[in-house]
């Protein structure tokens, strides 16, 4: 239920210094119990009278608190201890038992557990990849990333409301090769809608732009029967200076001006991509360019030439600027790793993949069922090691020839993720099948389920910290921070690999301590019914972030 997950983050945000009054230069002293992120608060008097509006009886402090936290409703319910003590501190304590069925029922009823967002405004996401003519089939790891950078982009937006398309400028994905195809159809599989066609001829657009074109107009585009074709120059400084464009997270000081046709008479890469972006997009449009470092300045190219048509035609239409940066650190390859193929990165993970696995599975899985297995760890292992960093920090890859175990080393943790997966479906699977048998009956409906015999340490820990905390997450992941007053953006992408790769480890430690599936006696069937709702609940937020990264997990292996 949403409002068990704000109701604790308002009481959370009240460790904030703002919400104490004090004299300037001095801070008040926080007091938080060990145990803040399990679900225990102890706030200095001070901030409690700010809150709870001066009372300092344990009867007001509940009514305070219940008209404060909107959505919650229930206080007797929500806490199982809230005191003023004898240095009238605020202490409060979560009902586990209250919050483990309030947040079972939430995830298990809403499949797809993710957050609605009251704005509508269309956000298109461009792609600055492949520029002038490059061969798609040699794409490096870095250009690679970028691709994949876009697609979790365009998934974490749409999970939190937005709507979303990707301009991928018609991309020939079938060129590729069927393993490196594999990665980007996952996230670009289906048709991308291209926006409200706006009427906008090649002509119009180069007039929207005088008297900023030396020559001007007339032009070949104004008059057809020309046989003199003239390269058009943009004067962008003196626009992008008036607009308060460069500066800190703005765009580049040397953007001096911008070429908007070639000698031939057509327009240039940039201004092909600035025409087709306010041909394509609505003018309450929000696009979002997604570029490596050595691609950035074009990008801005096209940028300013749409913010200059814009102001021109008094759109609202925003743009925003992600730099990736282009250094992927491979180590153990000899040479030059700049332009590091995705090919040989796919090949050695393959080989890696296909060696671990086939030793581990060889009794079980033959042909076909174990490349599908190895095709789908290998395509999680990538996509793991380049969107678990920042995008604007470079990328270590290790990428020996020769094989290594994926047990052994933490840059595999989307094959640890997915395999973590597969055991929480297997136990549900081995109870659902063992039930038809008759050996245990059949799962309860999940509000007879008594939680409050879930009393581990780590199941609390797995829901708080990690079932709870799902739907923020999104919200942290789409963020759009600005870099200063200009274009340029950073996003908590990263945060999605890390999330699900912490949860795995945490949930990979509860299942070597903790048996589940226990003997089915009477006094024994409600802890199992109670965690394997909890299972339940796991299950489905790893699913959904797996979606996310369009990786499809594996109900066994």
């Amino acid at each position: 239920m949403d409002s068990v997950l704000e109701a604790w983050q308002t009481l959370y945000s009240l460790k904030l210094r703002e919400m104490v009054p004090c004299p300037p230069g001095e801070a008040p002293a926080l007091i938080c119990s060990n145990n803040t992120r399990n679900g225990e608060l102890l706030f200095p008097k001070e901030i409690a009278k700010s809150f709870l509006r001066a009372t300092e009886q344990k009867e007001g402090a509940v009514v305070a608190l219940n008209k404060s936290l909107d959505g919650c409703g229930y206080p007797e319910h929500f806490f199982s201890e809230f005191t003023l003590n004898q240095k009238q501190h605020l202490f409060i304590r979560l009902n586990r038992s209250f919050v483990f069925k309030t947040m079972i029922c939430q995830v298990i009823s809403s499949k797809d557990n993710n957050v609605q967002s009251d704005e509508s405004h269309c956000i298109t996401l461009v792609p600055h990849v492949l520029c002038n003519g490059a061969d798609i089939t040699h794409i490096s790891v870095s250009e690679s990333r970028s691709l994949l950078t876009v697609g979790l982009l365009r998934n974490v937006l749409k999970s939190i409301g937005k709507s979303v398309d990707v301009y991928l400028s018609d991309l020939p994905f079938s060129q590729l090769p069927s393993s490196v195809r594999n990665l980007f159809s996952s996230f670009f599989s289906t048709k991308q809608k291209r926006g409200v066609h706006r009427d906008i001829t090649a002509a119009d657009f180069i007039t929207s732009l005088q008297p900023l074109t030396d020559p001007p107009i007339p032009h070949p585009f104004t008059n057809p029967t020309s046989t003199v074709h003239s390269i058009l120059q943009i004067d962008v400084k003196s626009f992008a200076i008036d607009q308060k464009l460069i500066g800190k997270g703005g765009y580049e000081k040397n953007l001096n001006s911008v070429q908007v046709t070639t000698v031939s008479g057509q327009l240039t890469p940039a201004a092909s991509l600035a025409h087709d972006i306010c041909t394509r997009c609505s003018k309450d449009h929000m696009i979002i360019h997604v570029a490596q470092q050595q691609r950035s300045y074009q990008a801005q190219q096209a940028m300013v030439l749409v913010d200059i048509f814009n102001s021109k035609s008094k759109s609202s239409m925003q743009q925003q600027h992600i730099a990736l940066t282009s250094a992927v650190d491979v180590l153990n390859c000899p040479g030059s790793t700049v332009n590091y193929s995705l090919s040989e990165l796919l090949r050695i993970r393959q080989e890696q993949m296909t060696s671990a696995f086939t030793v581990k599975y060889s009794d079980t899985l033959k042909g076909d069922q174990l490349q599908l297995l190895v095709n789908r760890m290998t395509e999680a292992v990538i996509k793991f090691e380049l969107l678990s960093q920042d995008p604007t920090t470079y990328v270590k890859i290790d990428a020996p020839e020769v094989s290594v175990s994926c047990d052994d080393d933490v840059r595999f943790d989307g094959a640890f993720v997915l395999y973590n997966y597969a055991r929480v479906a297997a136990l549900l699977n081995r109870h659902r099948l063992a039930s038809q048998h008759g050996v245990y009956p059949l799962l309860p409906s999940v509000e007879t389920v008594d939680f409050s015999l879930l009393k581990e340490e780590e199941e609390w820990q797995l829901l708080f910290h990690y079932v709870l905390q799902y739907p923020l997450l999104l919200k942290e992941a789409a963020k759009i921070a600005k870099k200063g007053v200009g274009v340029h953006i950073t996003l908590g992408l990263k945060k999605i690999c890390q999330f699900l790769t912490r949860f795995s480890h945490a949930f990979s430690s509860y299942y070597s301590r903790t048996k589940v599936l226990m003997p089915p006696e009477p006094h024994l069937l409600p802890l199992i019914h109670a965690r394997l709702y909890l299972l339940m609940a796991i299950k489905q937020v790893l699913h959904n972030g797996l979606a996310l990264l369009a990786i499809e997990p594996f109900e066994q292996m």
